[in-house]
């Protein structure tokens, strides 16, 4: 299928603002990673824009789960349902499952994703890390889910909000980020930490500028100083080894 295609039913569905910052931020989500006979697993796909893309370029399989709890919106599972029968296409599966319920266990996943959604596997606990031990392994517990569920030398890619900003700190509404629950959200250090102590291994910490500031504007401001004045975004990779 022609990726034009792709580019055309997610802008027509309203699902991004633009064509030019959807090839930015695939850009910037995906890097050097390829689909080509993988097979993905997407925690947490929303409406399936990253997932679908990864079903387009190629992937074996693309495995989406969705349960549309807290941190979703309503309908997102009928949007994804919707914008496959256009793309036609039949490698790509929704279920909706929290990643607890997900219990596939003779499939291994070459490409993880988790955007925006590492922090909804467990919200209270996301909540009480910095004060509880227990808090820190029910993630621990999690990732060391996420680690058996893959193949040797798969890609890991983990993206959010992390809750070091300036906007909170001082007391005020954050007004690029207005829907963030800081409580509900960690540093990238602290998911590095995690990760880590599962067994995989960091590749790159990288930090990502809002949408409108296009692709040089990634290269000039995409630092954590930037985002600290801004979103806080982050994307950290992973492999296991």
């Amino acid at each position: 299928m022609p990726l034009s295609k792709y580019y055309n039913v997610i802008i027509e569905n309203k699902l991004y603002s633009k064509k030019s910052h959807l090839k930015n931020k695939l850009c910037r989500l995906f890097g050097d990673i390829t689909f080509k006979n993988k097979k993905v697993l997407d925690i947490g796909s929303g409406t399936g824009i990253y997932a679908l893309y990864a079903a387009v370029k190629g992937a074996d399989l693309v495995t989406c789960l969705e349960p549309e709890l807290n941190g979703s919106s309503k309908g997102m599972n009928n949007t994804f349902e919707a914008v496959k029968q256009k793309l036609k296409l039949n490698n790509i599966f929704l279920l909706k499952k929290t990643f607890q319920d997900y219990n596939q266990t003779d499939i291994k996943y070459d490409i993880v994703l988790l955007h925006n959604s590492i922090n909804h596997l467990d919200e209270n606990a996301c909540r009480n890390m910095e004060q509880s031990i227990a808090a820190n392994k029910s993630y621990f517990e999690l990732v060391k889910k996420i680690y058996d569920l893959m193949n040797n030398n798969g890609r890991l890619i983990i993206c959010d909000c992390s809750n070091k900003n300036l906007f909170p700190m001082v007391g005020l509404k954050n007004p690029i980020a207005q829907n963030i629950d800081w409580k509900t959200h960690q540093s990238p250090q602290r998911w590095i930490r995690i990760f880590e102590r599962a067994g995989f291994k960091k590749i790159s910490l990288k930090w990502n500028t809002p949408k409108y500031f296009g692709k040089l504007g990634n290269i000039i401001f995409g630092n954590k100083i930037v985002s600290f004045l801004t979103n806080s975004h982050f994307r950290v990779e992973f492999i296991k080894p």
